[in-house]
């Protein structure tokens, strides 16, 4: 496997046989990270390019480092979100394949909200759990595109 950096403690989950993770590998100019899944049973790296939902012209002054991703489960797949963080609208994503090129299906762009900081996981695909700005935990219903304490 290509030595990578660690991407943060977001996200590192266990999954299907399977440790996830986001890292940047060495040598990639593009910033974005890539999941990285290792399989437990046969000792194999898997490495799957992240894709950048984001609209470059979401800023006059886009930059790459401003981005922050974040993987978790819902409704039983592995799923992304990304967010620029001077703009609080949220992109999430499935995971279709491992070690595949463009294997994520864009689900929902989730309107600015001020409260959101972060995913935390999902129930269903209706309810994604965030933690707000002041760590509290909230629910934010797809369906009616409103948050809720639960």
């Amino acid at each position: 496997m290509t030595h990578s950096e660690d991407y943060g403690i977001d996200g590192k989950f266990y999954f299907d046989g399977m440790c996830h993770w986001l890292s940047r590998i060495h040598g990639d100019l593009s910033g974005k990270p890539c999941l990285v899944s290792f399989d437990m049973s046969n000792e194999t790296y898997y490495t799957t390019p992240t894709p950048l939902d984001i609209p470059l012209d979401i800023c006059d002054n886009f930059y790459i480092d401003c981005v922050r991703w974040y993987v978790f489960i819902l409704n039983r797949s592995i799923a992304l979100m990304s967010t620029y963080e001077y703009n609080n609208t949220f992109y999430i994503s499935i995971l279709i394949e491992l070690g595949m090129k463009e294997t994520w299906n864009k689900l929902f762009t989730l309107g600015s909200s001020t409260c959101i900081t972060r995913s935390i996981g999902g129930r269903n695909m209706d309810n994604i759990l965030f933690q707000t700005h002041d760590g509290a935990l909230v629910w934010y219903d797809l369906s009616t595109q409103k948050n809720y304490k639960g």
